[in-house]
């Protein structure tokens, strides 16, 4: 039997001001790395559903790899029932444009209220209902 362990960084995070970090504006062509601008944008701190669908992609692909034999067994090295397993993978069923708002914290979803828009097949629907829910930032 063979062992694959992976981490996954959960960490709980307070409401407080938000921080500013450093990110690359452009890539400039033709000029030494040193050169690259940066540019100040204000830090957002990512929920759990972004953490949890971020989890959902990393154990489907170590599936596909073939590193762990199914979601059974990622659940079990994970400490994790089968059921949680199956909500946190059902979340990979979500509209891309809806993956995307959630991962980058721009649609501050939780993960239940997510889970209500999974039991719509179509994505167009799913998008269709997210304004109910909440207004999703730019």
């Amino acid at each position: 039997m063979s062992t694959v362990k992976f981490n996954v960084a959960f960490r709980k995070t307070g409401a407080g001001p938000a921080q500013s970090s450093p990110t690359l504006a452009t890539v400039a062509t033709g000029e030494e790395p040193c050169a690259m601008k940066l540019q100040e944008r204000p830090r957002r701190n990512v929920g759990s559903a972004a953490r949890m669908l971020a989890l959902a992609y990393k154990i489907e692909r170590e599936v596909e790899a073939g590193r762990l034999k199914d979601y059974a067994t990622a659940a079990r090295h994970l400490g994790i029932s089968r059921a949680r397993m199956s909500q946190v993978l059902d979340l990979l069923n979500l509209s891309p444009r809806l993956q995307a708002l959630v991962l980058m914290g721009s649609c501050e979803l939780g993960e239940r209220r997510l889970r209500t828009l999974l039991r719509e097949p179509c994505w167009k629907t799913q998008e269709l209902l997210t304004p109910r829910l909440i207004v999703c930032g730019p």
